[in-house]
């Protein structure tokens, strides 16, 4: 196909190169106001430098025109191409006001020629991802952002500082709402003090109760106020409930596919799926393919970017939480109580709502359970006597883990 280039600046100069690579293209011409320029563009490919839009128009053999001049010279150079027949691919934007690109319309109508606009971000791997998780409802991930506050607020409240407690998790909160499920953590086991204080002395112990409704009540006053003032600055919503009533209806409508083909057919997942690191998500993958002929021979990833769980905490899971939770029941050991808590509060709301509401949910979700998890293999470690090369062996091998599945990564 033969090409020729309006406009041989920055971009009309990569758009030259890109046509002589090609073995399928042909450069027939390039027109710009810098003679320079334009003898450039054109260099050791036989193209004629062009005086006038007229004479470009007139090569012998054109059949598409590339628009890369200053944006006020687009609409007259994309309406005489395709009035002369020529097809025409036009740097973004297409024109400086709505007449213009209409006008540019109109002459394409009336030819029946292609006119396209320069969108080449669109075919780039990340962004094709992007507008994938968009058409998914998955318009960002907020669970790295929403984990930190989250664990300030856990810290605090082991230390029973209460009040700040409640002005972490009401942070949490304001950037997603699944940071609730740090809250019924921290109400859990403020609720299981209170039914050993009653089992002990047969009393309730106010402090318990004055913490739970302290942390409830700051936590829910900030969050409302902070969610109030956001929304005076940012959105329309009339009142911070019907932020709330939409968040929670978008969230309820979001449904796994009933037609989900095989295990791992989509990104979604179970949540019984994540603790055996199942289903993981390819965020982007650029695969380097070797070919002999027609015929693959190798597929090799230069860049792996995926949501997925290190193999070695995984496997650790099942014995980690065992010994955890038998230590939390019988040796009344605090911040095991804490991981055991904080793992099924944060884990099992996604399982009901899976097998309830049949909610789609992604392997991330379990973002928020990595702290008690990685706790849990700690205490396993250094509570449990197991010899010190085992502890070591494990870090070692966990350390490969980590580094074979570093998430974003350029490989060798």
């Amino acid at each position: 196909m033969r090409f020729a280039v309006v406009g041989a600046g920055t971009i009309g100069q990569l758009r030259a190169q890109t046509i002589r690579a090609n073995p399928a293209t042909e450069l027939a011409g390039v027109l710009d106001v810098a003679q320079a320029n334009a003898a450039k563009a054109a260099a050791g490919t036989g193209a004629r430098v062009c005086q006038s839009l007229e004479q470009l128009l007139e090569l012998p053999g054109l059949e598409a025109v590339i628009v890369s001049s200053p944006l006020q010279f687009h609409e007259q150079a994309v309406v005489a191409a395709l009035r002369a027949g020529k097809h025409v691919l036009c740097e973004k934007p297409l024109g400086n006001t709505v007449d213009s690109c209409r006008r540019m319309l109109d002459a394409a109508s009336a030819s029946g020629k292609r006119l396209a606009t320069g969108f080449n971000h669109r075919y780039y791997p990340s962004i094709k991802f992007l507008k994938q998780a968009i058409d998914e409802g998955r318009i960002g991930t907020l669970d790295m952002l929403v984990l930190a506050p989250m664990l300030v607020g856990a810290w605090l409240a082991l230390r029973e500082r209460w009040v700040l407690a409640g002005i972490f998790l009401a942070v949490a909160l304001l950037v997603k709402l699944t940071a609730i499920f740090g809250l019924f953590a921290i109400l859990t086991i403020l609720a299981i003090r209170v039914v050993a204080g009653w089992r002990a002395d047969r009393r309730v112990r106010i402090a318990d109760v004055r913490a739970a409704i302290t942390v409830v009540a700051v936590s829910a006053g900030l969050f409302l106020a902070g969610l109030w003032a956001l929304d005076a600055r940012y959105s329309t919503y009339a009142s911070p409930i019907d932020h709330i009533a939409h968040m929670v209806d978008y969230g309820a409508k979001l449904r796994s596919p009933v037609d989900r083909a095989g295990i791992c057919a989509t990104n979604d997942s179970a949540p019984w799926e994540w603790p055996f690191n199942e289903c993981q998500i390819t965020y982007l993958r650029v695969d380097v393919t070797t070919r002999v002929g027609e015929k693959v021979v190798s597929k090799v990833p230069s860049i792996d970017f995926r949501g997925a769980l290190n193999p070695l905490l995984a496997g650790a899971i099942p014995l980690a939480f065992l010994f955890t939770g038998w230590l939390a029941w019988r040796g009344r050991h605090r911040l095991a109580g804490w991981a055991v808590i904080w793992a099924g509060a944060n884990y099992l709301p996604y399982v009901v709502l899976s097998i309830v509401n049949h909610r789609i949910t992604y392997i991330y979700y379990f973002l928020q359970v990595i702290p008690a998890i990685a706790i849990a293999v700690t205490i396993l470690l250094l509570r449990s006597s197991l010899p010190r090369f085992v502890t070591v062996g494990f870090i070692v091998a966990y350390a490969v883990g980590f580094a074979a599945y570093f998430p974003f990564r350029t490989i060798p």
